[in-house]
């Protein structure tokens, strides 16, 4: 049943106070696509609902066809709860562009059949959701270590992905020294998640300065016969990879 939902659970992040205020005609914009959307009804054929067809124009068959046969050469190499889970992409796939193109009706941007910028930005979600499906997947089945050191990466990533022990003592009241903090940190750098940096202070004498980095890609393995051990959520993806860029996208086809 998991499968069959589209999971979310986006990594939080640092909140900021802003003045910015909600512009009035983007408000009006959303209730309109809001009232369009709940005003559409199914035909009536010899006193039957009947839904109403929406076709594909060329350009959006022909996007749809060729990630439909990339994902099914993914999908072929894929087992258990993975298997599962992309086999409901390619409907979530169609499914999310037909919501998008209705919205986009509602703006007279547009046609009666589905097109290609509909397709890819349906594709574009359903593989963000299916991503973030596999890394939750990941989650439900990590040991106690494992939880520990992906809250940790998510922890560094949400202050730029670069830490000292002191910064992550202020941080988490996980971590009550200097030593047990940079213990943890030396741990993540044996698994080949980071380095560590020594430099000496920028104001006159003193102890040396010891900082962390994430390395540049850290990926999530699903691979592994026992992804509790093994689960590492992806640090670049927390920040700047492609699942966030996919977040940003879809915030720029609301508005």
């Amino acid at each position: 049943m998991a499968a069959r939902w589209l999971f979310c659970c986006p990594p939080r992040r640092q909140r900021q106070w802003t003045e910015a205020r909600i512009d009035q005609r983007l408000d009006q914009a959303v209730e309109d696509v809001f009232g369009y959307l709940y005003g559409l009804e199914p035909e009536i054929r010899d006193g039957h609902l009947d839904p109403v067809i929406v076709d594909l124009t060329p350009d959006g068959k022909r996007e749809f066809v060729g990630w439909y046969n990339q994902h099914g050469a993914r999908l072929t190499d894929a087992d258990g709860a993975e298997a599962a889970l992309l086999s409901k992409c390619e409907a979530a796939a169609a499914r999310l562009a037909l919501v998008i193109h209705l919205c986009r009706q509602v703006t007279g941007d547009a046609g009666d059949a589905v097109d290609g910028d509909s397709i890819r930005s349906g594709i574009t979600l359903a593989e963000w959701f299916a991503a973030e499906g596999l890394r939750l997947y990941a989650m439900f089945s990590e040991t106690d270590d494992g939880r520990q050191q992906r809250e940790l990466i998510e922890l560094i990533t949400r202050r730029g992905g670069t830490v000292t022990p002191r910064d992550l003592m202020r941080s988490s009241r996980k971590y009550s020294t200097a030593d047990q903090a940079e213990a943890v940190l030396q741990d993540l750098v044996s698994a080949g998640l980071g380095s560590f940096d020594v430099s000496q202070p920028s104001q006159g004498p003193g102890r040396p300065v010891c900082r962390f980095t994430l390395a540049d890609a850290v990926d999530v393995d699903t691979n592994s016969g026992n992804t509790a051990e093994t689960a590492i959520v992806s640090a670049s993806a927390l920040s700047t990879g492609p699942e966030m860029k996919v977040a940003d996208e879809w915030e720029e086809v609301v508005l």
